[in-house]
């Protein structure tokens, strides 16, 4: 008797061992080496009591989740008799955290603070016109959200951001606004 007791716990030992195999897996997270993100951004920008609103194209890169670089060119802005041209460049550099536990949502939220320098050139044309350019020290701080599609491809939904430069000798306040395609290279992460 004590045989046939050894022999059906043997048998039902191994069939569970298939099923303690099959327990839940964890899924380690690994950072991406690198991000490419395009996408369309608005700023508006504050100077001495006077409000611009302009848009165009951003673009960055980051490595590592800790140097992010931003490059923008807004296009011409209008008005009535003369024509306003202001193109603004910027390239920023600094440290973006995200938060990349899987959820629901599939969502990545992330926090940034980036320095560097940007350039801005105003032409005025017409009667009197006038051209101001000008290089200085700026700084972005803000945040996002970013939709992941797959591991390698996400929707940033949002990335917004206070926008200090230093533009003529004066501090200006602006808030710069952004969305696009994120497109990560390397490593891996669960969705």
């Amino acid at each position: 008797m004590n045989k046939r007791l050894l022999i059906l716990a043997f048998l039902f030992s191994a069939a569970a061992t298939p099923a303690v195999a099959q327990g839940p897996v964890s899924i380690t997270p690994k950072m991406p080496v690198a991000e490419l993100f395009g996408g369309f951004s608005y700023a508006r920008l504050n100077d001495s009591g006077t409000s611009t609103n302009t848009k165009g194209i951003v673009g960055s890169f980051a490595w590592n989740a800790s140097l992010g670089c931003n490059s923008s060119r807004t296009p011409a802005i209008t008005s009535r008799r003369t024509r306003r041209e202001c193109h603004l460049y910027g390239n920023h550099y600094g440290a973006r955290v995200f938060h990349r536990e899987r959820n629901k949502w599939r969502a990545s939220p992330f926090a940034e603070f980036l320095v560097g320098g940007s350039h801005v050139n105003n032409t005025v044309s017409g009667p009197g016109g006038l051209t101001y350019t000008d290089l200085a020290f700026s700084m972005k701080a803000g945040g996002g959200v970013d939709f992941n599609l797959s591991p390698h491809f996400a929707v940033r939904v949002f990335d917004a951001d206070y926008y200090r430069t230093s533009l003529f000798s004066a501090h200006q306040n602006n808030i710069w606004l952004s969305t696009g395609f994120v497109i990560r290279l390397g490593g891996a992460r669960p969705e």
